[in-house]
Order: structure tokens, then sequence, then C-alpha cells
């Protein structure tokens, strides 16, 4: 009788877990980020209030190459996404005649391994060799065209980067399992398929709730 109840026990707490997961699936396609997904269990944060952008923006591919562009307006708080390191801080003019095309920058390495990198600040607020915690405001963004810092812009936005072992890897699922309070590390994610004209990408497949049997990364 034990081993029975304790058989039914476990499938009963998986059949909850699997119901939560979907459940919160479900919240964020129809409902946008959560107010509570600032920072997901403490340990990864989205790079910039929940509020301040749709759920579908966090998936949306880049132009060229593994990043992510978020567009929001000038003067957003921009969040480390975890714990770790201030490795450079760029300070920039005005694009073309500094030819920066990143603008205003910071780089961190987190205490994951991986460095993520920051571009077209209009404010920053962090210093090299500066300890940061997830969650935890670095600057404010900007990209303006033609304004101090904006790099190469056709308007306002974040630009954020992630790389392992040197590695550009999309931050698409990164942001979305945060979004659902269900990090993953940044060596999880793909290098490919979030580049515009690539092959669409089911991100919830990276959170193991919809399977794609044709997802072949």
């Amino acid at each position: 009788m034990k081993l029975i109840a304790a058989t039914t026990a476990l499938a009963v707490t998986a059949s909850v877990s699997l119901l939560l997961g979907l459940v919160a699936l479900v919240a964020i396609v129809t409902g946008g980020v959560g107010s509570n997904s600032r920072v997901a269990e403490g340990l990864y944060s989205l790079p910039i209030p929940s509020t301040a952008i749709g759920t579908a923006s966090l998936v949306e591919a880049h132009h060229h190459y593994a990043a992510w562009d978020g567009t929001i307006p000038v003067g957003t708080p921009v969040l480390a996404m975890t714990s770790g390191v201030v490795t450079t801080v760029i300070t920039a003019g005005v694009y073309p005649a500094d030819p920066n095309r990143c603008g205003n920058t910071i780089v961190i390495v987190g205490d994951d391994g991986a460095s993520y990198v920051y571009c077209h600040l209009s404010a920053i607020d962090a210093s090299e060799d500066m300890r940061v915690a997830a969650g935890q405001q670095i600057g404010l963004s900007g990209g303006a065209p033609g304004t101090v810092g904006a790099g190469n812009t056709t308007g306002p936005h974040l630009h954020l980067a992630v790389r392992t072992e040197g590695t550009p890897v999309c931050p698409q699922p990164l942001l979305l399992a945060i979004a659902m309070s269900r990090p993953i590390t940044p060596s999880a994610a793909p290098s490919t398929g979030c580049v515009s004209g690539a092959t669409a990408t089911d991100w919830s497949r990276w959170l193991d709730l919809q399977p794609n049997p044709e997802y072949n990364s």
C-alpha cells in the first residue's frame, strides 16, 4: 500500500508540474510577460523591466547574426541579466564621427561564464570591475539616431548579445525562459535560428513544453 501511495503521489506531482508549465506558457503567449518576471528565481533577470516590452518582442529575430534588438523608448532602465563582473565600459560620441557602431557599451562576464554585451546606451551606471547582481540597473537604453552614445542605429532600442566560450548564442530562448520564471543557462541556447530570414524557431521547444520532432538544431 505504501508503494502504491508513493507512486500515486509522484504521478500527481508530475501532472501538476506539467499543468503549471502549460498554464504559464499560455499566460505568457496570450497576456505578455508577468509582472513577477523581472528576476527569475534570483538567478536571472530580463535585461529591461518586464513592463517595458511584450512577449512577442522577446523572440524577434536579429538582422544578420545571433543577438537580440529590443525596441524600447530611450531612457528605459537596463538591467544586469545575471550576477557577475563588469569587464568593459565604452563611452562613445556621435556616429559616424565616432565610428563605434555599438555606441555606449557595457560588457558583463556572468558567474555562469557567459558574456553579456549591451549596446546603444544613453547612460551608463556601471564601471569596470564593478560587481553586479541579477536585476541591478546598469544604465539606460538609447539608440536615437544622431545622439551621443547611440552608435549605428535606425531607432531607439537595446542591442543584447550573449556569448559562451566566445561563441554568440541566441538570447531569445534565454529571455523567454526568464519571462516564464524557468531560466536556462546560456550554454543550453542555440547559436542559430534567431536571424531574420532563417527558418522559424519554436522557442517553446527549448522549455520542453511542446517538443517539435521536426526541429533539427
